[in-house]
């Protein structure tokens, strides 16, 4: 069957929550940590054969069965004794395949770079945002992402300071947009569990000048642009009141439907 890269990315974002179900799911279990449940063993004994080995049964979370394991490096009875406590005191067992694949996953967790996290994480937010903000989202993140590159390319997510983000050379405005953006991708970053905190947080933002374009013209204005232009130019006045005429008239009946 053919996937067009929309219905592909589909997919990946059921994986992903998927996944993040079962995580959660496999969490309330109690079983993320192996020293928080405890596993049935067979205790080491060692075998003084031809070539030396210890023996030992350990709990298989996918098979739900004890399983033999044998070692045969530096094998000796002390080994096996010391072993056994470790069996008791550390619960050891195999883990299952969920086990393994939380484990991976934390470990990335831990040794994402800065670059790959906030990318991710921009990837998992912008299915909620609007498609303007999700433009600007992009091209603060994508700006942003090349200055961790040209400067602290293998800076890890967890290694991330406020010092390390430097918003230069731009307006108040622009500086403030940048600041809220990373802010919101950290503290889903937080949630993920790729940071313990939000170094954004506290990220202050900067008095804004209020912009003096777009605004209405005032009434004696616009009666000496008309009388003007009107004059000067009477087509252009004419083409004037088209627009105004016709941008009337769709808001009216635009109101009427609404309404």
């Amino acid at each position: 069957m053919y996937l067009s890269p929309k219905n592909s990315h589909l997919l990946e974002i059921i994986a992903t929550c998927t996944f993040s179900i079962a995580f959660d799911y496999y969490k309330k279990l109690g079983m993320e940590k192996s020293e928080n449940k405890k596993f049935p063993y067979k205790a080491a004994r060692f075998v003084n054969g031809k070539k030396p080995y210890i023996e030992l049964h350990t709990w298989d979370n996918e098979k739900k069965k004890l399983v033999r394991k044998r070692t045969y490096k530096d094998a000796n009875e002390e080994l096996a004794k010391q072993i056994n406590i470790d069996l008791e005191e550390g619960n050891y067992h195999v883990p299952s395949s969920l086990e393994l694949l939380v484990a991976e996953k934390e470990a990335k967790k831990q040794n994402e770079t800065a670059i790959n996290a906030l990318q991710f994480a921009f990837e998992n937010a912008k299915t909620r945002l609007r498609s303007p903000s999700a433009s600007s989202y992009r091209s603060h993140i994508n700006t942003f992402c090349q200055f961790l590159k040209e400067n602290y390319e293998a800076l890890t997510i967890r290694t991330l300071q406020q010092s390390h983000i430097q918003i230069k050379k731009v307006s108040n405005t622009t500086r403030n947009a940048y600041g809220a953006t990373l802010r919101l991708m950290l503290s889903d970053l937080k949630e993920l569990d790729y940071v313990d905190t939000n170094v954004m947080q506290d990220f202050k933002t900067l008095k804004e000048s209020k912009s003096t374009a777009h605004k209405f013209y005032t009434a004696e204005q616009r009666k000496r642009i008309k009388e003007i232009i009107s004059i000067e130019n009477p087509n252009l006045w004419l083409v004037c009141q088209i627009i105004f005429y016709s941008v009337f008239v769709f808001v009216v009946k635009k109101a009427q439907i609404c309404t």
